[in-house]
């Protein structure tokens, strides 16, 4: 750049550069690297600062490229993500995966399992080995979406947190963690708690009994007689269920006394 500039304007820029980054003031930038586009040779580098420009500025600079040279700089959806957001992005994308391996491993499992026990008997010839659970294509689209409504409810930054409680979870089996985690985010609005209902569909079965016990104490009835998918994962897609009044102090102390411990 200094070779296809002047000292001058060399000097601005590189000066523009470092005001950006005290002030994220863009359009001085803007100004002072737009000599970059009056010769096609130098078009190269006005592109060339995409990298220095900060992810909530990327799509007005690719634009600005665009006017000024008749070509962007590449610019991607996911260029505007902070380095947090693409965290987010990243952990939602490996809790999912680790989902769905671990129920298609479940169903596997559970195959060679039978194969197992029955030893190649003739039974097993006859019949074949058995296809997957009829309702594993049906567990994992109420999965799916239960993780569809948590994104949409609580945005990317508070899914992340969901996301490695879950994780974190599946590699401790620490119950207290996690409810308390899940607690926390899904009663923040009362329109999310039918969330914190059917999320019992990811606990796991030694702990669906404590689990719904707490929901019991939570939402002042039995959940039992609710629609909860602590009972039944396939009624997951029920109506949303709204808890009584005094729902939201006993959560206020149950999260309370679990941030406590």
């Amino acid at each position: 750049m200094k070779k296809a500039l002047s000292k001058v304007s060399f000097d601005h820029i590189v000066e523009a550069l470092q005001s950006y980054k005290k002030t994220d003031d863009l359009s001085v930038l803007l100004t002072e690297t737009a000599v970059l586009a009056e010769d096609p040779n130098t078009h190269s580098l006005l592109r060339g600062f995409y990298q220095f420009v900060r992810p909530h500025h990327k799509t007005t600079f690719d634009e600005k490229c665009r006017k000024l040279t008749g070509q962007g700089c590449g610019y991607k959806p996911e260029h505007s993500l902070s380095k947090d957001e693409k965290k987010a992005v990243i952990l939602q994308s490996a809790v999912e995966r680790q989902m769905v391996g671990a129920q298609s491993s479940g169903s596997t499992g559970s195959q060679l399992d039978t194969q197992q026990l029955n030893r190649g008997g003739r039974h097993l010839s006859q019949q074949g080995l058995k296809a997957a659970p009829a309702g594993s294509d049906k567990k994992n689209e109420v999965h799916t979406a239960f993780l569809a409504d948590v994104k949409k409810a609580l945005g990317a930054e508070k899914s992340a947190q969901l996301f490695q409680a879950i994780r974190s979870y599946k590699k401790t089996d620490h119950y207290d963690n996690l409810v308390t985690t899940v607690v926390s985010l899904f009663t923040e609005r009362d329109e999310n708690i039918n969330l914190l209902i059917r999320f019992g569909g990811f606990v796991r079965p030694h702990h669906k009994k404590q689990y719904r016990e707490m929901l019991d104490a939570l939402i002042g009835q039995p959940i039992s007689t609710a629609n909860s998918s602590t009972l039944s994962e396939e009624q997951q897609g029920a109506a949303p269920f709204s808890p009584p009044l005094k729902t939201q102090s006993k959560i206020s102390s149950f999260v309370s006394s679990g941030q406590r411990s």
